[in-house]
């Protein structure tokens, strides 16, 4: 097999497995109790000081705004949350998109086992993907790690499975990102949605069906290896 087919290959595969682990999921919180509640604003605070983008819009980028996270299950535990003097805005998938918000923080897990935690996460609007650790230093919790990954298709990825049957809206956050990538080949953005569908859709599409080509590519090397050692003698 020849050099570039394999690099080929391991591109595939590559895109695929980190794609993958950062899809939109449902969040695997583990928060319980007063303490842990505390010890979850704490971490969430630390984890939005290093990523201060998060307070820029596609439509607005000059301004502070409020942060935005979203989070599929109970987040209780972030009520009375501020940050850079705006209360941090809590948002259900069903909100963020018929609001057809671009900047957001996706926190999919946050886990808590005594001074040490660790958050999964993910921040289309950067192409940013990641997991971060944390450990508790006196009353604080400070940052650790952050395993983090660029992936401008795996961005493309996140948005287009979230928006999917989601007819753009003119002047929505959505439709400013779409003419941002507009603009920079020299088309003024007006905030106008450039079709129906946002092009994201498609890319997610594609992956699904490049997925599915790769799952059938296992299957038939896993039935050729079995095929293989039947016929092995015994």
């Amino acid at each position: 097999m020849s050099s570039l087919l394999l690099k080929a290959k391991y591109v595939v595969s590559h895109t695929l497995l980190i794609i993958s682990l950062f899809m939109p999921c449902s969040p695997g919180y583990v928060v319980a109790g007063e303490a842990q509640n505390s010890d979850s604003k704490q971490i969430v605070l630390a984890f939005l000081n290093y990523y201060k983008s998060l307070k820029k819009r596609f439509n607005d980028p000059g301004s502070n705004h409020p942060v935005i996270l979203l989070l599929n299950e109970e987040s209780y535990f972030l009520n009375g949350l501020t940050f850079s003097g705006r209360s941090v805005i809590v948002m259900h998938e069903f909100d963020l998109i018929d609001q057809q918000i671009a900047t957001f923080a996706h926190l999919s897990e946050l886990v808590i086992h005594g001074n040490n935690a660790k958050m999964r996460y993910e921040i289309p609007a950067g192409a940013r993907f990641g997991f971060m650790k944390f450990k508790r230093q006196g009353s604080d919790w400070v940052i650790t790690g952050n395993h983090k990954f660029r992936s401008s298709s795996g961005s493309r990825v996140f948005y287009g499975k979230l928006y999917e049957y989601v007819e753009c809206r003119d002047f929505s956050e959505m439709a400013y990102r779409w003419g941002y990538y507009q603009s920079i080949a020299g088309t003024p953005n007006t905030g106008a949605c450039q079709g129906d569908e946002f092009p994201d859709v498609e890319s997610y599409r594609s992956f699904v069906q490049m997925e599915e080509r790769e799952r059938i590519r296992r299957e038939n090397k896993m039935k050729g290896m079995r095929a293989v050692k039947k016929k092995m003698p015994r």
